[in-house]
């Protein structure tokens, strides 16, 4: 569903279906929403939201995706702190894209602790 000029409001339990891996509305600049509270027992794996106009915080919850190897949030309008990423709740992301929103606050030390990240991008 990326780039294909959806409007309106994503409805968040979206995200929530269990055995849902792969969601990828980016592109879509009109196109709002926000991210709910994850269940531990989610399935996602790629999760590219970049170039929507999805705002609010970053949920803690989306640090204890344990199959989550790609988050791309970059171009969006959240606002808040980035929530910490330890390896025992994201043991396989790879990639993780939070640029060009309105995050404020420090970078958590624990990303420099997730081995399996290649791919880090914050500004």
């Amino acid at each position: 569903m990326s780039n294909c000029d959806l409007s309106g409001h994503f409805p968040a339990e979206f995200f929530l279906l269990p055995k849902m891996q792969r969601i990828d509305i980016s592109g879509n600049s009109r196109l709002m929403g926000q991210l709910p509270e994850f269940p531990i027992n989610n399935s996602l794996e790629v999760l590219p939201l970049r170039y929507t106009n999805f705002s609010g915080s970053i949920p803690a919850s989306i640090a204890n995706l344990s199959n989550l190897v790609e988050l791309d949030l970059s171009h969006n309008n959240f606002n808040g702190s980035i929530p910490p990423f330890h390896r025992s709740g994201v043991p396989n992301l790879a990639s993780l894209d939070l640029s060009w929103n309105h995050l404020s606050g420090s970078i958590p030390s624990s990303l420099f602790t997730l081995s399996t990240l290649q791919t880090l991008s914050l500004g």
